[in-house]
């Protein structure tokens, strides 16, 4: 060991093998290597801004790492058999900051990695922090909150002070502007081939003060996501469910406001505002596709499905609807016009499109009403204007000719009364005589069909069962 006194408390050292306590309270200027069997501490007051300063020069000719700083902290001994700690633990780096006074930034650790290359450089990984977990052999859960994480940042608990501004348990940003040749992204996550993770994203709140689990938002009107959150989902496996995207929105306690003021429950809420000139406007689109490879079943394929269901031994008072879906449309007031740009415009609440290019074996509906059990109307078209033409409407366009307007039929089971008008008197159809089996309303018209004769029979209801006979 060689020690050379350079000034009161200051030393320049060769190599330096420390075997117990060292305090120093001055400087030390390192030419060689050192070694600390024992507790190392520097008392400073920083009048160089420097408490430890590491500066080494080295030419890299060999596949080996260079460290400015190594630490290998290793634990040879056992707790007692059966017990674990419960607060110790181990620290390969502790680095505790205390700011009392005004001061512009702190940081516990700050790392730079500079690459300023005097001629063409090559570069594999640029990491500012690497942390890296490594388990071999058999480790047991201490306990239900216990975690293995490669990178962990808290916000303490014990916080009693106050602070006006941003608090993140973590903040990254992205400065460069030079437009890389690869991907780029301000968090890049990725699973190894075999790996066992069950998620990539994990929030689990315990606070009843969060407003938003995870929100994405410009910083102006200039700044521009192409896509707010792009999602692809592999279905590789047999008899799984796998989902895009999956909510659950679950009321925990009954709200004590009056109506219209205990808030809303919503699963998914889009919204998409234009001001002009753009070709399409979608809230939601979720196109269903089916590319079969060979002849293949299934059972169904929808673009969504809309379903509200209300459970539980109680009376439900609904002030606006049960509904399955709502679909709605506004014009405001203040617009001049909305015209139909070529004759093609349509205006509705709701639009539906079949479009089957070829003839097939099942029926295509343009629209498909199940009724069961207790349902009153499948279809019902309200009035609520006198700026209304007709309830309903089929319209024939582009020349096409429409066999039946309008067809009323069974599979099964009968329709007693097929059309009933504004007054209540019905029309009827039957192969046989109404006579003393059909009651119906005076005025009613009853059409018989499948009688032997060619001609055809229209009846007149003339009072509950009696029906007077027309030969036409």
């Amino acid at each position: 060991m060689s020690i050379t006194r350079k000034d009161l408390g200051e030393w320049v050292v060769g190599d330096l093998t420390v075997a117990d306590d060292m305090t120093i309270g001055g400087d030390i200027d390192l030419a060689g290597d050192i070694e600390i069997l024992g507790q190392f501490t520097i008392v400073d007051t920083l009048a160089t801004g420097k408490a430890f300063s590491v500066d080494v020069d080295v030419a890299l000719a060999s596949d080996a790492y260079v460290y400015g700083i190594d630490v290998d902290l290793q634990q040879t001994a056992a707790f007692a058999a059966g017990t674990w700690s419960t607060s110790g633990g181990m620290i390969g780096v502790r680095s505790d900051l205390h700011v009392d006074m005004k001061i512009t930034e702190a940081y516990a650790g700050y790392f730079n990695v500079y690459i300023d290359p005097a001629a063409t450089c090559t570069l594999n990984d640029m990491l500012g922090v690497f942390g890296r977990i490594t388990i071999v052999g058999p480790v047991t859960q201490g306990a239900a909150t216990s975690q293995i994480a490669a990178l962990r940042g808290s916000i303490a608990n014990t916080c009693s002070g106050t602070y006006d501004g941003q608090v993140f348990a973590l903040s990254l940003d992205y400065g460069s502007n030079i437009n890389y040749g690869d991907t780029t992204a301000l968090i890049y996550m990725w699973t190894h081939g075999d790996a066992y993770c069950d998620y990539g994203i994990y929030l689990q709140n315990w606070s009843p003060y969060m407003q938003t689990g995870m929100t994405l938002t410009e910083y102006n009107t200039t700044s521009s996501m192409k896509v707010g959150i792009d999602i692809d989902v592999n279905a590789i496996g047999a008899d799984v469910n796998y989902f895009g995207i999956d909510n659950d929105v679950t009321q925990q306690n009954v709200a004590a406001g009056g109506y219209l003021s205990r808030g809303n429950l919503i699963g998914a809420a889009n919204s998409v505002a234009s001001i002009g000139n753009i070709d399409a406007v979608y809230a939601t689109y979720s196109p269903s596709t089916l590319t079969m490879a060979a002849d293949t079943e299934s059972n169904q394929l929808y673009g969504g499905i809309f379903m509200s269901n209300v459970a539980g031994a109680f009376t439900l008072d609904i002030h606006d609807g049960v509904m399955g879906a709502q679909f709605a449309i506004e014009i405001a007031a203040n617009v001049v016009d909305v015209t139909r740009g070529a004759g093609h415009g349509i205006v509705a609440a709701g639009f539906f499109f079949p479009n089957a290019l070829k003839a097939i074996t099942a029926p295509v509906y343009g629209a498909y009403v199940k009724c069961t059990n207790y349902c009153d109307y499948g279809v019902t078209v309200a009035v609520e204007s006198n700026n209304i033409s007709a309830g309903m409407q089929i319209l024939t366009k582009d020349s096409a000719v429409l066999p039946i307007g309008l067809q009323l039929t069974s599979t099964s089971g009968s329709i007693t009364k097929e059309i009933e008008l504004s007054t209540g008197v019905g029309i009827y159809s039957g192969s046989a005589d109404p006579n003393g089996s059909l009651s119906a309303e005076d005025g009613s018209l009853y059409l018989r069909t499948g009688t032997t004769t060619a001609t055809s029979i229209i009846y007149v209801c003339t009072g509950t069962t009696n029906w007077s006979a027309t030969t036409v």
